[in-house]
């Protein structure tokens, strides 16, 4: 049996477990996966959820690497990061079976 775990950063996949528990946070991840990339308020009026809801979870689902953010004239757009879909996608067909 081939013994992966020295290679696995465990703190990141507690983190990533930690941000996929929420499912307020599913529904964001499946709103920017059909937007393709989306502000704050896009995330609010979508979701009818309040600013700073928004805001605490768009820093988690940051922290763990799933979303990505870049700053464009004083705006913060979001995007998945495209690094993490790919395994995203497999987690959640996993679950979902």
């Amino acid at each position: 049996m081939n013994d992966n775990t020295s290679t696995i950063d465990h703190k990141a996949v507690i983190q990533l477990a930690k941000a996929l528990v929420n499912p307020l946070r599913i529904k964001m991840i499946i709103y920017l996966a059909s937007a393709n990339m989306a502000m704050p308020k896009s995330f609010q009026r979508a979701l009818k959820i309040s600013q700073p809801q928004v805001s605490k979870h768009l820093k988690i689902l940051r922290s763990a690497g799933i979303f990505k953010m870049e700053r464009v004239g004083g705006v913060n757009i979001y995007r998945l990061n495209t690094l993490m879909e790919d395994t995203l996608i497999s987690m959640m067909e996993a679950v979902s079976n």
